[in-house]
């Protein structure tokens, strides 16, 4: 992903407040940002459909930040040590992950 289109995703997050309730939030943002993730951290794993790479969304009131997160195999690693768990996967997670 270039830097440009960081930005402009940033702005877009910034510019629309999607801050994300975990149980309420929406699994889909903008079209094309899908959840990956819903577990008790301070954000929740977002899939970019449109760039293939993902992004950790900062849930209301954490004081977390949203950033690039890394890529599918990066993600797989985490799920193989245990730092994301298999039950923190949603449906979609569990179908791109497992």
């Amino acid at each position: 992903m270039s830097e440009n289109e960081y930005k402009q995703i940033k702005r877009q997050i910034e510019r629309r407040q999607m801050k994300i309730n975990a149980s309420h939030g929406p699994d889909v943002i903008n079209g094309r940002l899908i959840r990956a993730t819903n577990g008790d951290s301070n954000w929740d794993i977002y899939h970019n459909t449109n760039g293939g790479y993902f992004m950790s969304i900062a849930k209301p009131d954490s004081g977390a930040g949203s950033t690039v997160y890394g890529s599918a195999s990066y993600i797989k690693g985490q799920i193989e040590r245990g730092i994301i768990k298999k039950s923190q996967l949603t449906k979609y997670g569990r179908k791109l992950f497992l």
